[in-house]
């Protein structure tokens, strides 16, 4: 064979390589899609109305003190599989009750408006402690009609200056400590 010929055998053989590489790429991603389904199959949890769902996982995981984070209830349940997600975003009493300790990292604000939202119609319980931000105060200003709670936890006088003058027409408990 000549060095042109054998070029072209490599050529040829690249790119049924190429070909077939591809085919790989359709079957691996067929096989994750037949495995969800299969997974949500055998979840007997996938198969409950949310409804059923999501009062079970408010009873089996009490929240107490719950924090806007990553690593925190609810957020962690965000991160199972489509089904607790769904599950998770449908029942706004996981989301009613917050715990945030500040500083915060940069973005908190627009995860506090995120988790606040998720909550939908239900009263809200916040606990605030240090020294609030401007741009959280803010939000949390946003949700006065639906404070059930709000325990401040600072001896930072501009954080209560903050959220100073707020009418919240349901607070049923307030509390400043310092």
């Amino acid at each position: 064979m000549s060095v042109a010929d054998l070029q072209a055998r490599i050529e040829t053989v690249s790119g049924e390589i190429d070909r077939q590489k591809e085919v790989l790429k359709k079957l691996e991603r067929s096989k994750s899609a037949l495995q969800r389904q299969l997974n949500a199959v055998r979840d007997p949890v996938s198969r409950l109305p949310l409804e059923i769902s999501s009062q079970s996982s408010s009873n089996a995981f009490p929240i107490s003190n719950p924090q806007p984070g990553a690593r925190d209830i609810p957020m962690l349940f965000l991160n199972i599989c489509n089904a607790w997600t769904d599950i998770t975003l449908s029942n706004p009493a996981l989301w009613e009750a917050s715990h945030i300790k500040f500083p915060r990292a940069k973005g908190f604000d627009q995860l506090l408006t995120t988790w606040l939202s998720r909550a939908r119609n239900r009263f809200l319980s916040l606990s605030l402690h240090r020294t609030v931000g401007e741009g959280a105060a803010t939000i949390v200003r946003g949700y006065t009609e639906k404070l059930r709670s709000l325990e401040i936890h600072s001896d930072d006088a501009d954080c209560l200056e903050l959220l100073d003058g707020m009418s919240c027409p349901s607070l049923e408990r307030s509390r400043s400590a310092f």
